[in-house]
Protein backbone atom coordinates (compact mmCIF):
# COMPACT_ATOMS: atom_id res chain seq x y z
CA UNK A 1 0.00 0.00 0.00
CA UNK A 2 2.92 2.20 0.72
CA UNK A 3 4.30 1.62 -2.81
CA UNK A 4 1.18 2.54 -4.36
CA UNK A 5 1.26 5.75 -2.70
CA UNK A 6 4.74 6.54 -3.45
CA UNK A 7 3.67 5.78 -7.26
CA UNK A 8 0.83 7.67 -7.16
CA UNK A 9 2.73 11.04 -5.58
CA UNK A 10 5.51 10.44 -7.89
CA UNK A 11 3.73 9.92 -11.16
CA UNK A 12 0.92 12.42 -10.42
CA UNK A 13 3.54 15.09 -9.68
CA UNK A 14 5.58 14.25 -12.37
CA UNK A 15 2.10 14.30 -14.95
CA UNK A 16 1.45 17.83 -13.24
CA UNK A 17 4.50 19.28 -14.04
CA UNK A 18 4.79 18.07 -17.43
CA UNK A 19 1.43 19.26 -18.13
CA UNK A 20 2.86 23.31 -16.94
CA UNK A 21 5.88 22.65 -19.19
CA UNK A 22 4.24 22.17 -22.45
CA UNK A 23 1.37 24.03 -22.02
CA UNK A 24 3.81 26.84 -21.15
CA UNK A 25 6.02 25.85 -24.02
CA UNK A 26 3.55 25.61 -26.55
CA UNK A 27 2.75 29.57 -27.16
CA UNK A 28 6.01 29.77 -29.47
CA UNK A 29 9.87 29.14 -29.76
CA UNK A 30 10.49 33.69 -29.77
CA UNK A 31 10.66 33.20 -25.59
CA UNK A 32 14.22 34.12 -24.36
CA UNK A 33 13.22 33.05 -20.71
CA UNK A 34 10.35 30.67 -19.04
CA UNK A 35 9.83 31.32 -15.18
CA UNK A 36 7.76 28.70 -14.14
CA UNK A 37 5.76 28.57 -10.74
CA UNK A 38 7.54 26.72 -7.59
CA UNK A 39 7.31 23.05 -8.00
CA UNK A 40 5.76 22.93 -4.11
CA UNK A 41 2.42 23.83 -5.39
CA UNK A 42 2.20 20.70 -7.81
CA UNK A 43 2.61 18.37 -4.10
CA UNK A 44 -0.67 19.15 -2.70
CA UNK A 45 -2.84 17.07 -4.99
CA UNK A 46 -0.08 14.02 -5.75
CA UNK A 47 0.20 14.32 -1.65
CA UNK A 48 -3.40 14.35 -0.33
CA UNK A 49 -4.49 11.98 -3.13
CA UNK A 50 -2.17 9.38 -2.34
CA UNK A 51 -3.16 9.49 1.42
CA UNK A 52 -7.09 8.83 0.26
CA UNK A 53 -6.33 7.06 -2.57
CA UNK A 54 -4.09 4.57 -1.86
CA UNK A 55 -5.97 2.47 0.12
CA UNK A 56 -9.13 2.39 -2.99
CA UNK A 57 -6.08 1.88 -5.59
CA UNK A 58 -4.47 -1.25 -3.76
CA UNK A 59 -8.03 -3.04 -3.09
CA UNK A 60 -8.51 -2.68 -7.25
CA UNK A 61 -5.14 -3.79 -8.13
CA UNK A 62 -5.52 -6.63 -5.89
CA UNK A 63 -8.98 -7.78 -7.17
CA UNK A 64 -7.30 -7.35 -10.96
CA UNK A 65 -4.83 -9.90 -10.13
CA UNK A 66 -7.40 -12.01 -9.96
CA UNK A 67 -8.03 -12.61 -6.08
CA UNK A 68 -11.14 -10.70 -6.17
CA UNK A 69 -12.12 -12.76 -2.90
CA UNK A 70 -9.73 -12.29 -0.78
CA UNK A 71 -9.69 -8.23 -1.30
CA UNK A 72 -12.93 -8.22 -0.45
CA UNK A 73 -12.30 -10.65 2.81
CA UNK A 74 -9.51 -8.42 3.85
CA UNK A 75 -11.60 -5.14 3.33
CA UNK A 76 -14.60 -7.14 5.18
CA UNK A 77 -11.60 -7.92 8.23
CA UNK A 78 -10.31 -4.49 8.04
CA UNK A 79 -13.47 -2.30 8.62
CA UNK A 80 -14.44 -5.11 11.23
CA UNK A 81 -11.15 -4.52 13.15
CA UNK A 82 -11.39 -0.96 13.28
CA UNK A 83 -15.29 -0.82 14.15
CA UNK A 84 -16.18 1.19 11.34
CA UNK A 85 -16.10 1.51 6.88
CA UNK A 86 -12.95 2.43 6.41
CA UNK A 87 -13.02 2.80 2.99
CA UNK A 88 -16.33 4.66 3.12
CA UNK A 89 -14.64 7.27 5.05
CA UNK A 90 -11.60 7.62 2.79
CA UNK A 91 -13.72 7.60 -0.24
CA UNK A 92 -15.53 10.87 1.18
CA UNK A 93 -12.26 11.98 2.07
CA UNK A 94 -10.85 12.00 -1.58
CA UNK A 95 -14.44 13.90 -2.82
CA UNK A 96 -14.26 16.28 0.30
CA UNK A 97 -10.74 16.89 0.43
CA UNK A 98 -8.95 15.59 -2.59
CA UNK A 99 -10.91 16.62 -5.28
CA UNK A 100 -11.06 20.17 -4.64
CA UNK A 101 -7.61 20.26 -4.13
CA UNK A 102 -6.89 18.50 -7.82
CA UNK A 103 -9.57 20.68 -9.12
CA UNK A 104 -7.43 23.65 -7.80
CA UNK A 105 -4.31 22.31 -8.89
CA UNK A 106 -5.53 21.73 -12.15
CA UNK A 107 -6.22 25.53 -12.74
CA UNK A 108 -2.59 26.24 -12.00
CA UNK A 109 -1.32 24.69 -14.98
CA UNK A 110 -1.37 27.70 -17.23
CA UNK A 111 0.89 29.72 -14.88
CA UNK A 112 3.64 31.01 -16.63
CA UNK A 113 5.56 33.82 -16.89
CA UNK A 114 7.85 34.60 -20.05
CA UNK A 115 10.36 37.08 -20.76
CA UNK A 116 10.36 37.89 -24.70
CA UNK A 117 12.47 40.11 -26.78
CA UNK A 118 9.96 42.73 -27.10
CA UNK A 119 8.08 42.12 -23.63
CA UNK A 120 6.87 39.92 -20.53
CA UNK A 121 3.94 38.05 -20.66
CA UNK A 122 2.25 36.56 -17.66
CA UNK A 123 -0.18 34.08 -17.99
CA UNK A 124 -2.00 33.85 -14.49
CA UNK A 125 -4.22 31.35 -12.59
CA UNK A 126 -7.32 29.73 -14.42
CA UNK A 127 -6.89 30.38 -17.76
CA UNK A 128 -7.54 34.05 -17.06
CA UNK A 129 -6.23 35.35 -20.35
CA UNK A 130 -2.23 35.99 -20.23
CA UNK A 131 -1.39 39.92 -19.62
CA UNK A 132 1.47 41.83 -21.61
CA UNK A 133 4.07 44.03 -19.98
CA UNK A 134 6.39 46.03 -22.50
CA UNK A 135 9.84 46.35 -21.30
CA UNK A 136 9.58 50.38 -21.34
CA UNK A 137 7.01 50.15 -18.73
CA UNK A 138 9.51 47.90 -16.00
CA UNK A 139 11.31 50.74 -14.17
CA UNK A 140 13.97 48.36 -12.49
CA UNK A 141 14.79 44.70 -13.09
CA UNK A 142 16.99 43.04 -10.79
CA UNK A 143 18.72 39.02 -10.27
CA UNK A 144 18.82 37.93 -6.76
CA UNK A 145 20.95 35.16 -6.70
CA UNK A 146 20.77 33.13 -3.64
CA UNK A 147 22.74 31.38 -1.39
CA UNK A 148 22.86 30.17 2.34
CA UNK A 149 24.02 32.96 4.98
CA UNK A 150 25.68 30.29 7.31
CA UNK A 151 27.53 28.20 4.47
CA UNK A 152 28.24 31.29 2.42
CA UNK A 153 27.47 28.55 -0.78
CA UNK A 154 25.39 29.79 -3.47
CA UNK A 155 22.44 27.87 -4.67
CA UNK A 156 21.12 27.25 -7.95
CA UNK A 157 17.96 29.69 -7.09
CA UNK A 158 17.49 32.70 -7.92
CA UNK A 159 14.81 35.72 -7.98
CA UNK A 160 13.88 38.13 -10.20
CA UNK A 161 11.94 40.62 -9.68
CA UNK A 162 10.98 43.47 -11.95
CA UNK A 163 9.04 46.67 -11.19
CA UNK A 164 6.61 48.57 -13.01
CA UNK A 165 5.47 51.74 -13.78
CA UNK A 166 2.96 53.03 -10.95
CA UNK A 167 -0.44 51.88 -11.30
CA UNK A 168 0.15 48.65 -13.55
CA UNK A 169 1.41 46.22 -10.91
CA UNK A 170 4.02 44.19 -10.24
CA UNK A 171 4.56 40.47 -10.97
CA UNK A 172 2.79 37.79 -8.53
CA UNK A 173 5.03 36.29 -6.39
CA UNK A 174 4.30 32.82 -7.43
CA UNK A 175 6.09 33.17 -10.80
CA UNK A 176 9.54 35.37 -10.08
CA UNK A 177 11.29 32.23 -9.00
CA UNK A 178 13.31 30.22 -11.61
CA UNK A 179 16.46 27.43 -11.22
CA UNK A 180 19.15 28.43 -13.41
CA UNK A 181 20.73 26.52 -16.01
CA UNK A 182 23.47 24.68 -15.14
CA UNK A 183 25.74 26.68 -17.54
CA UNK A 184 25.18 30.00 -16.52
CA UNK A 185 25.89 29.14 -12.54
CA UNK A 186 28.45 31.02 -10.94
CA UNK A 187 31.79 29.51 -9.35
CA UNK A 188 30.89 27.68 -6.14
CA UNK A 189 32.44 29.36 -3.12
Amino acid sequence: MIAVAVVFAWTTHHLLVSLNRYLGTSDGPETSLRLWPQTAIWWFFPGFGAVVLCWEITLKLWSALGQGDTARSYRLWSDGRTGFDCTRILRWMALVIALPIGVFTFLALPMQTELRHQDIRVCGYAWAGCKTFAYSKAVRMTLIKSGHARTRRRHSRACVFICLVRNLGRLPSYIRSFTLPAKNRGPRQ
